[in-house]
């Protein structure tokens, strides 16, 4: 489960940096692909 969610971090991060899309969309985009209980690692977010 954590390797998971720092996984999803650094492909966060890399987007990020790669391209001009909001963070939120950024980050809606990464925890789709993520279980129930990493999910409830990483901090929500509100749109």
């Amino acid at each position: 489960m954590k390797l998971e969610v720092d996984r999803c971090r650094t492909e966060m991060r890399i987007r990020a940096a790669a391209s001009n899309d909001p963070p939120a969309h950024i980050y809606a985009d990464n925890i789709t692909a993520l279980t129930g209980a990493a999910k409830a690692i990483l901090p929500s977010v509100d749109r």
